[in-house]
């Protein structure tokens, strides 16, 4: 298959582009973009800098850019994740919200589009970590969602806690939800989700919020001389444990101190001693332990 045209809104890689963005390269994003460009230029395909307003026909599909950096960046940037392009795509009669890692909140959708932002499917912005918002999913009210993480993720560790996610779940009209995590998902096109399949997301939702309590724990009040855990690994796989610390003052808080608990074991550790964790694996946290 060859690749004979690209749509994209990337910031370019000068000088002025990195004294504007810091977040290129404190998030490390300046080589993959590198690679991109590099990418893009051996292609010798047709590239396109999408902008708010702007319609593009890929085959029977209209694809209609919302929101773009043109309109909600603004410099500096400490974060460029919530400048993605938010695309309404229409193809067989059928809309579909494909939102990126957008944050609702800076590119103001609702505001700007109000009742047409309604689709019949969305996809969760962010993987749905964050960047949500209850009033643009109740606009959109789709009834199909694309998480794109795993359903573990999206019902039982993460996605659920965020109060913007379960109103979309639960509150809305939402049909069906397909994660990813499990290959490919092809939808034929007008795609109508099986019947009664909201009372088997129901059942979905209530079965991973039962699992959730044996893969979550929280511990309140709790001094730092008391972080003395034992581990139990009942499984046949060694297993990683994220801990995260939670303070009054948010700035210090540390998130996702990885440990390993080796298969068929129990283990007793301290889950702030460098020496019984790795200290520098925070998942989601920029600073080492120390």
């Amino acid at each position: 298959m060859e690749i004979e045209k690209l749509i994209f809104n990337f910031p370019d890689l000068n000088d002025d582009a990195l004294q504007k963005l810091p977040a290129l390269v404190h998030g490390g994003e300046v080589e993959p973009l590198t690679l991109f460009y590099a990418t893009v230029n051996a292609l010798s395909a047709v590239t396109y800098r999408a902008h708010t307003g702007q319609v593009y026909k890929i085959g029977d599909a209209a694809v209609e850019i919302l929101s773009s950096p043109d309109d909600v960046f603004f410099t500096p940037a400490d974060d460029i994740n919530p400048y993605s392009l938010v695309i309404k795509m229409t193809i067989c009669s059928q809309t579909i919200m494909w939102c990126a890692d957008t944050y609702f909140d800076v590119a103001k959708l609702g505001d700007r589009y109000g009742d047409y932002l309604k689709c019949d499917m969305v996809q969760l912005t962010h993987h749905g970590y964050c960047g949500g918002a209850k009033k643009e999913y109740r606009l959109m009210n789709p009834s199909v969602c694309l998480a794109p993480v795993s359903e573990e993720q999206c019902l039982t560790t993460i996605d659920f806690y965020y109060d913007f996610n379960k109103y979309l779940f639960c509150d809305l009209e939402l049909e069906e939800l397909i994660c990813g995590g499990d290959g490919n998902v092809v939808l034929p096109l007008p795609y109508k989700p099986p019947a009664n399949n909201r009372l088997i997301l129901a059942d979905r939702i209530k079965g991973r919020q039962k699992d959730a309590g044996a893969k979550v724990w929280f511990f309140a009040d709790v001094s730092s001389d008391e972080l003395d855990f034992t581990f139990v690994n009942m499984t046949y796989t060694d297993a990683e444990v994220f801990a995260d610390l939670i303070y009054a003052d948010s700035t210090d808080n540390v998130y996702s101190i990885k440990l390993c608990v080796p298969y068929r074991s129990s283990v007793k550790k301290n889950i702030t001693d460098p020496d019984e964790v790795d200290g520098d694996a925070l998942a989601f946290n920029p600073y080492p332990l120390a």
